[in-house]
């Protein structure tokens, strides 16, 4: 069956018209997983959340030997995207550097919670605290230990 949607998908992608239907291109993405080296939809205008979506809807945990490189999309190579977004996009001198709730948001979604939690430390403490303990108790985070860590659960303190 998926060689089947693949082979469909490439040959509407050759004798694609200028009429062709952006949703069914979007369907043989999401449900064939076809041409995951680009992973958005041309044709369709996304927000933010709409990237997301499909990003999460693309995602699949298989062994790495079962699959090409251009055909696997896991976990790990969403996180990469999402710190180069960071790096690119919420760095302290880019000009979306207010905007850092929605880093904030695509970490948590990705299980980034560390970084999450580092990341909105540097703009709101009192919500990163707050994000961090809830984080813990239900056992999401882990926590550095007290007694061996020394000085480093300092080292972001304001003087």
């Amino acid at each position: 069956m998926q060689t089947r949607i693949n082979n469909t998908f490439s040959s509407r992608a050759r004798i694609a018209a200028a009429d062709d239907d952006p949703y069914c291109t979007a369907c043989y993405k999401v449900i064939g997983r076809c041409e995951l080296s680009r992973r958005n939809i041309e044709g369709i205008g996304q927000s933010m959340e709409d990237w997301v979506w499909l990003q999460f809807n693309l995602v699949r945990e298989t062994v790495r030997s079962e699959d090409s490189p251009t055909e696997s999309f896991g976990l790990e190579e969403l996180r990469a995207t999402i710190s180069d977004i960071g790096q690119r996009h919420f760095s302290p001198g880019s000009e979306n550097a207010s905007g850092y709730g929605t880093f904030f948001f695509l970490q948590i979604l990705a299980g980034m919670f560390e970084q999450a939690v580092s990341f909105l430390y540097q703009h709101n403490y009192t919500a990163a605290v707050h994000f961090a303990i809830a984080l813990d108790y239900y056992g999401l985070l882990r926590v550095a230990d007290w007694t061996s860590s020394g000085s480093e659960i300092c080292k972001h303190c304001p003087p």
